[in-house]
């Protein structure tokens, strides 16, 4: 295998207006968070002034990004969503720092390295990658 590292994978906690502005007047001490599955560490520092003494409350476990966003865009909690995604959505506003979960790697067999596809696609791929990263970074 031949690899090459073309991007990042940074999350960060966001959650709607509405939301923060229910968590805020009801004053609950505690976020209900749309939780990723059940090996999912949550790693990100919530921003002042949404940090809490307790333990976050799992509200729904929803293992798809995409439909934790949604629930997320209906006021459901807050939700660890990558950047790229969620810093583009005009319902929801970030409430943590970013983590970097991973970096992103681009691989492909040695025995394609010579066909011209392989290497229009690869060269297409890292072009992307390359222009998307301050967003994946949440820049």
């Amino acid at each position: 295998m031949i690899g090459r590292k073309i991007g990042v994978y940074c999350e960060a906690a966001y959650a709607s207006e509405t939301y923060l502005k229910k968590f805020t007047d009801r004053n609950e001490g505690v976020h209900r968070w749309i939780y990723p599955g059940s090996d999912y560490k949550f790693e990100a520092q919530l921003a002042e002034p949404y940090r809490t003494k307790r333990d976050h409350d799992i509200q729904l476990v929803v293992p798809d990004t995409d439909a934790q966003m949604k629930f997320a865009e209906k006021h459901a909690g807050f939700a660890m969503l990558p950047c790229l995604m969620a810093d583009r959505n005009p319902h929801l506003k970030r409430i943590s720092n970013i983590v970097h979960r991973s970096d992103i790697w681009l691989l492909s067999h040695k025995d394609s390295r010579d066909n011209t596809r392989m290497q229009l696609f690869r060269e297409f791929l890292v072009g992307v990658f390359t222009q998307q990263q301050k967003r994946m970074w949440g820049d």
